[in-house]
């Protein structure tokens, strides 16, 4: 069995290795992990908008448009 690794997989390992980085950090170091870990989680969070904004699982408005389905609600 192959393993594969997709795009959004390297998002999800590089959240989790900005997060350790930042506790790395504060643990090393005599910065405050309370400090380091919240401003490396802002690499996480620049990940999390490239990936929903920026490059999202869909590439145009049409395959949004498949998965809207009207339905009737009870009156």
């Amino acid at each position: 069995m192959a393993i594969s690794i997709k795009y959004y997989d390297l998002i999800l390992l590089g959240v989790l290795a900005s997060l350790l980085l930042g506790f790395g950090i504060g643990a090393v170091t005599t910065i405050s992990t309370a400090i380091t870990v919240p401003a490396s989680a802002l690499i996480g969070i620049a990940l999390i908008y490239q990936t929903i904004f920026l490059r999202g699982p869909v590439s145009s408005t049409d395959d949004l448009s498949e998965e809207a389905h009207q339905i009737e609600l009870p009156k």
